[in-house]
């Protein structure tokens, strides 16, 4: 058996484990009533999918970091409060999904996802990133909005590989001046945080299209934007702003 989809069956809890799916590439859970999944999750040595969204779940079990072939996890809206610490052990991760939890903060392993390309952490509670999340150099969508961060961190300008940030609706005051080597960055969402300035960084994006920018705190528009060759779309409306001169 390569596929097992129990998706919308009122299901509890699961009885029996998971030792005879050892061939199992891919298993759908969501949208049930589970509150946990067993530690026997482990023996899908071959998983490569896995859906949890939409259930009771408010944590992983530790066995789901021996699933060293996992390349997609989703766990989205399921009360999730916290991941395990060895979760950088899944280094196939390509795509992780984990919005609309309860997340608080993110373990440190999690830097260790050389591949991971895809990152959705939308709605939160995050209030800070790891120090060395910029050593996820592989990503390329990061969505980080309706979370709690004040800043985010000097290695955030190592993620040269991101083509698409979302960061709406949180408390960045700052930005980090390293912003520059972001080249591949085509959209940038900075809409209703607490920035008043934009550093000259800003100016060296030279792959932003998109930038959002509305409902922040903003005194002045830092005349390096008028550098961005390919913006195509700017949003800033609901600043502080006396003139806009690019």
């Amino acid at each position: 058996m390569e596929k097992v989809s129990l998706e919308c069956n009122d299901l509890v809890k699961i009885n029996g484990d998971f030792g005879n799916f050892g061939k199992l590439l891919e298993l759908n859970l969501g949208r049930n009533s589970l509150q946990f999944i067993p530690e026997s999750i482990s023996c899908c040595a071959k998983l490569q999918i896995a859906e949890f969204s939409h259930n009771n779940i408010p944590r992983l079990p530790d066995g789901i970091c021996m699933l060293h072939s996992l390349h997609t996890l989703k766990v989205n809206c399921t009360n999730l409060s916290s991941l395990p610490h060895a979760i950088g052990n899944l280094r196939s991760l390509v795509q992780l999904e984990l919005r609309e939890n309860f997340l608080t903060n993110l373990p440190d392993s999690i830097c260790e996802l050389e591949n991971l390309v895809h990152l959705d952490l939308e709605d939160n509670r995050i209030t800070h990133l790891p120090d060395d999340f910029g050593s996820l150099t592989s990503l390329s969508e990061l969505m980080l909005d309706k979370n709690e961060l004040t800043y985010l961190p000097i290695s955030f300008g190592h993620l040269r590989s991101l083509t698409w940030v979302d960061l709406c609706s949180n408390l960045i005051e700052v930005l980090p001046e390293n912003l520059y080597q972001l080249n591949a960055l085509e959209l940038l969402n900075l809409s209703k945080n607490f920035l008043e300035e934009l550093p000259d960084s800003i100016g060296a994006l030279t792959s932003l299209s998109i930038l959002k920018i509305d409902q922040n705190k903003l005194l002045t528009l830092n005349s390096e934007i008028g550098k961005c060759r390919n913006l195509t779309e700017l949003i800033l409306n609901e600043n502080l702003l006396t003139s806009v001169r690019l």
